[in-house]
């Protein structure tokens, strides 16, 4: 086997990244992400508008419902007293005759 030499002139350093460096771009990244996320409130994207919208549609409903039993309650107290009318012209009748 032939013997091989290495010569290497600038050997890689093996220091790395100073931590300065690394603390300094983590604290960075952290003040973007809160302004990206301030500036995204402030545009309204974290409103719920269908939370909203399916209270508004619930409350709807209610009143619907109320509406109609209201109703309901009026057409049996007018039928009641139409049976009332009913009877008493009835009554009338069967005095005359």
């Amino acid at each position: 086997m032939a013997n091989v030499t290495r010569l290497i002139i600038n050997p890689p350093d093996q220091s790395g990244v100073p931590g300065w460096i690394l603390l300094a771009a983590a604290f960075g990244g952290l003040v973007f992400l809160i302004l990206i996320i301030f500036g995204l409130a402030k545009c309204g994207f974290f409103k719920r508008g269908v939370k909203e919208w399916l209270n508004a549609m619930i409350a709807e409903a209610e009143a619907e419902a109320e509406t109609k039993a209201e109703t309901e309650t009026e057409l049996s107290v007018d039928e009641a007293s139409s049976q009332v009318t009913l009877e008493a012209d009835a009554g009338k009748s069967d005095c005359l005759t």
